[in-house]
């Protein structure tokens, strides 16, 4: 140890350098823990708030994909059997009037539920809408995606409405698509409001 003069209060000793180095060693790590999970931990930390939602929002596509895929098998594994790329197509303008018969007589204006569908190949791509009687309530239209398995398309629809996400299948039979819905994936928001996607319904195709 070196000793040496401080003005007013005599003569002072300095720590060794050993010492003062020891002072800011770091820790060592203790149960499970290890170097790695501090790091790991401080690159979260320093995501921005972009960051974040963007991989939130990667998350979400790929919770929907899972989904999507699931069904996609399921139907692959009842059908494929008799897949055909020939014969008639999802693409067109599908409607449903959803009006009672008193409704239509007096003609009350809406009612109706849509599908505007684009096939190409096995891909299905389009958009949706939902309109109750006398337009109280509107989806105006929000994006579809599918895929084609034989004669059924499984489709995502979300609303245009409330951003809600629901899943279902969709048939060709003698000119008609027959669509029913399987399952919500998410719910719309603000919370109790009707997506105002069809659940269920045989609908017509539009003439040209």
């Amino acid at each position: 140890m070196r000793a040496f003069p401080m003005p007013g209060y005599g003569m002072l000793a300095s720590r060794p350098q050993s010492a003062r180095r020891r002072r800011w060693r770091v820790p060592a790590h203790s149960g499970s823990s290890s170097p790695s999970d501090n790091d790991t931990t401080v690159s979260a930390c320093a995501l921005t708030g972009l960051q974040v939602r963007i991989r939130q929002h990667h998350l979400q596509i790929r919770s929907m994909s899972r989904y999507f895929a699931r069904a996609a098998v399921v139907l692959c594994a009842a059908g494929c059997a008799g897949w055909s790329v020939a014969g008639e197509q999802f693409t067109g303008s599908w409607y449903i009037d959803l009006r009672t018969a008193a409704e239509k007589k007096s003609g009350v204006k809406c009612g109706r539920a849509y599908f505007e569908l684009r096939q190409t190949g096995d891909d299905i791509a389009g958009s949706h809408g939902m309109a109750t009687a006398s337009c109280g309530r509107m989806n105006e239209g929000g994006p579809v995606r599918g895929v084609v398995v034989g004669r059924t398309a499984v489709l995502v629809v979300t609303s245009g409405r409330n951003d809600a996400i629901a899943m279902g299948t969709a048939t060709l039979s003698n000119g008609k698509l027959k669509w029913r819905q399987i399952e919500e994936i998410r719910a719309g928001s603000p919370e109790g409001d009707s997506p105002l996607i069809l659940g269920s319904g045989i609908l017509a195709r539009s003439k040209p």
